[in-house]
């Protein structure tokens, strides 16, 4: 059985790096806000659902190949999910979910990218990044030999000030839950 956690770091990214990040940020963005205008005109147009992917994209606008593509990836599972959870409330009958907004500047400056590889690590107070290389980070909490990092998210806020949080897998976790007959029994211990 495994389970999952974030841990959530400050990092102190050097003046290039800064400049990738806030590359990313608009790259992800762009990608995502591009292919859902592309899906909405197709519709319009064709009365059919557009297949979007990333990679069409990269031929037409090169500054995308800069950028991570597993980022750009993560723009297109945002759109696809946001497009499912339309979809879902409106089978529902529920129309308080609304159809999936463009994404502005004004909201908050992330993007995600998968690990694959080990492309992403942390040593001592460095975590290692696709495309960026090792940027310093506040390490106040290690990761453990049993968990592995899945994904991690980049985030600016408003002060200037970047942080990282980092999607782990714990592997072996015990199942302490003591089932009978389909109910979970709950035991307190002094």
């Amino acid at each position: 059985m495994s389970a999952n956690k974030v841990y959530k770091y400050r990092i102190y990214p050097n003046v290039n790096q800064k400049k990738y990040f806030s590359k990313a940020f608009g790259c992800v963005r762009f990608l995502y806000n591009k292919m859902l205008s592309d899906k909405k005109a197709y519709y319009e147009k064709n009365k059919k659902s557009l297949s979007v992917n990333p990679s069409n994209y990269k031929n037409e606008f090169p500054f995308l190949k800069e950028i991570d593509s597993l980022a750009l990836c993560s723009a297109w599972i945002d759109l696809n999910s946001a497009y499912s959870n339309f979809f879902r409330e409106i089978k529902k009958g529920n129309r308080t979910q609304g159809f999936p907004k463009y994404k502005s500047k004004k909201n908050s400056q992330t993007y995600r990218t998968n690990n694959q590889k080990n492309s992403i690590r942390i040593e001592n107070d460095y975590i290692k990044m696709p495309k960026i290389g090792f940027v310093k980070l506040a390490l106040h909490r290690n990761i453990k030999s049993n968990e592995v990092i899945k994904n991690v998210v980049v985030e600016k806020d408003i002060d200037d000030k970047y942080y990282i949080s980092v999607a782990v897998e714990c592997l072996d976790v015990k199942n302490n839950d003591k089932t009978k007959d389909n109910k979970k029994e709950v035991v307190g211990i002094d």
